[in-house]
């Protein structure tokens, strides 16, 4: 046993030289700093260290650190780069830009990469799949449109009367036959984003939360000085419980909806069709309110306003100077 403690003492005597050794070391360099030259060309962050009358050279950073911010259970992939990374950030920004301006027609490409930054990785259109094909087929039928606002009232759980029905399909046999199947599809796209999002906040749904979750998101915080809690109960279990990858999917796959119509939507609103055995255009509207929000379809000539006092489902307006 004797023999042993020397030998473990040996092996240990070294070590003690060893750290001693660096320890000096150490206090060398913090004595005496090497010098480190300005750079030839300032970046954002020699920039931003300015105006503390720092450099480069001054700053150390410590991944340790990262663990005073409390924990790592909501730290995000961008977060982790952007602080164990700071000299990065002038290279992080110009890739962000670069892409942003090279994609900029192309919003749900952005939307995926951009949900992959933190840490949402999501894939709906991997090697030009189609995520939505079912919808699609769905609104080439001849009644889409009508099935597509039944099926709403049906979700909302306010089913139409028959003699709501009637004006429906009245409506609705007035409107384009080129772009109602697109108004149709947009629809069936919100039908199945709705259904997803009430599954990744299923358990809200369950206990009858969500209009109280809803009620605190969209509410201004009182400035009346005092003290409130900046995450109310009702949020954190928002926070903990909902499934955000579903959600996100939701809305992924709506934004890619309106990006695979908005083309023909928009060459449809600058020419529509002529009144017949006339050489003019005809303005275009279609209005119905849904217990899930107002549907307007419209080529009117009015500068319209779209208040958020009012909920709106879709609005599809091809003219005037419109405010929302």
């Amino acid at each position: 046993m004797k023999n042993r403690v020397v030998h473990t003492c040996f092996w240990y005597f070294p070590l003690q030289l060893l750290v001693v050794s660096f320890m000096l070391t150490g206090a060398a360099w913090a004595a005496e700093p090497p010098p480190v030259s300005s750079p030839v060309f300032a970046d954002a962050w020699d920039e931003a260290l300015a105006f503390g009358h720092l450099t480069k050279s001054d700053v150390q950073f410590d991944d340790a650190d990262l663990a005073q911010v409390g924990g790592t259970e909501f730290q995000i992939p961008v977060w982790l780069a952007l602080h164990s990374k700071p000299l990065k950030l002038p290279f992080y920004v110009r890739t962000y830009r670069d892409y942003v301006f090279q994609n900029k027609d192309r919003p749900t490409e952005l939307a995926i990469w951009s949900l992959a930054k933190v840490g949402l990785g999501i894939r709906r259109t991997l090697a030009g799949a189609d995520p939505l094909p079912e919808e699609w087929m769905k609104s080439q039928a001849k009644d889409a449109l009508v099935q597509a606002i039944v099926r709403l009232h049906q979700l909302a759980g306010r089913p139409l009367q028959s003699r709501q029905l009637q004006d429906l399909s009245h409506l609705t046999a007035g409107m384009d036959p080129k772009i109602a199947p697109l108004i149709a599809f947009l629809l069936l796209a919100e039908i199945h984003s709705f259904e997803l999002r009430q599954k990744a906040l299923q358990s809200l749904v369950k206990d009858r939360q969500l209009p109280a979750v809803f009620e605190e998101l969209t509410s201004l915080v009182p400035m009346d000085g005092e003290d409130h809690p900046i995450v109310s109960p009702i949020i954190r279990r928002l926070i903990r419980e909902v499934d955000v990858k579903t959600l996100m999917v939701g809305g992924i796959e709506l934004l890619f909806a309106v990006e695979k119509v908005s083309g023909q939507l928009q060459a449809w609103a600058a020419k529509p069709p002529r009144v017949m055995g006339l050489d003019k255009l005809k303005a275009h509207r279609f209005q119905w309110t849904t217990p899930l929000g107002e549907i307007i379809v419209t080529t009117e000539n009015k500068d319209d306003v779209y208040s958020s006092d009012k909920p709106y489902l879709l609005i599809v307006d091809g003219a005037g100077n419109d405010t929302y």
